[in-house]
């Protein structure tokens, strides 16, 4: 009886073994299941990261292939550059001398100016002395009697002669003056 009782304890005991090796059979074939979805995915993914990789490395040949086609245009990029920092040298240097004459053409504008301003003054004084003369009786000169082919003329007519002559030569210096101004 013994023995039947410990067939039967052994045989439960295999059933008891056998349910827990269907449950974990049944565990790994829904693992094995999961690994192999798990795969195609990766497999999916594997493949989209190939085609990336092909689509990255073409695109790179070209860039590479632009970039040797802009060495030229850079060489000259960079040649045309030096040639500008010489010409914007020169234009720097002329620009001082420029500035330079600028300063002395304002320092001599200056001064004309003031001779200008001096010769009008002068001009008006003339113009006053001889209307002034003009104003006044006219004396007679004594006779010279070094020459008595010469014309009658008295002080006041001489002065007035003078002064005129002095006016005309302030009013050509005056012109001279007007017209390098207007040459700046």
């Amino acid at each position: 009886e013994k023995t039947v009782n410990e067939l039967i304890e052994h045989n439960e005991s295999l059933m008891k073994t056998q349910t827990e090796l269907e449950t974990q059979n049944q565990s790994l074939i829904e693992l094995v299941e999961r690994l192999e979805k798990a795969l195609i995915e990766s497999e999916t993914q594997n493949q989209l990261l190939m085609e990336r990789n092909e689509s990255l490395m073409k695109t790179q040949l070209e860039l590479q292939k632009q970039q040797k086609q802009l060495v030229p245009a850079h060489k000259e990029l960079h040649a045309t550059q030096k040639q500008m920092g010489g010409k914007i040298a020169t234009v720097n240097s002329y620009q001082t001398e420029l500035a330079t004459k600028l300063v002395a053409s304002k320092e001599q504008y200056e001064q004309l100016r003031k001779t200008n301003t001096e010769l009008k003054t002068q001009n008006q004084s003339l113009i006053a002395s001889i209307e002034k003369l003009r104003k006044e009786p006219t004396q007679p000169q004594a006779l010279s009697t070094t020459n008595m082919n010469e014309p009658f003329m008295s002080e006041k007519d001489e002065l007035i002669k003078k002064l005129e002559t002095q006016l005309d030569t302030l009013v050509k210096q005056n012109k001279i003056l007007e017209e390098s101004k207007l040459l700046r």
